[in-house]
């Protein structure tokens, strides 16, 4: 999106008029904003997951620590 933009922005690069260009950077905003929701549930659900394997592995080692103190 940022070589697009670029190109947009730039003088001379494309010929389009003021309106072609203000919708172009309209679709890109929405295409960015989108990937940045994405983004930001990708990392919600993947810190959700860290947390979760934490807590497996912490499980795990109390089973082990009260099976070694067992007669």
């Amino acid at each position: 999106h940022l070589d697009e933009l670029t190109l947009i922005l730039t003088a001379g690069e494309l010929r389009m008029s003021d309106a072609e260009r203000i919708t172009a950077i309209d679709r890109i905003f929405t295409e960015t904003e989108d990937k940045l929701v994405f983004l930001r549930h990708f990392n919600r659900q993947a810190s959700l997951l860290a947390i979760q394997r934490a807590k497996e592995r912490q499980d795990v080692q109390t089973m082990q620590d009260l099976y070694k103190n067992t007669p």
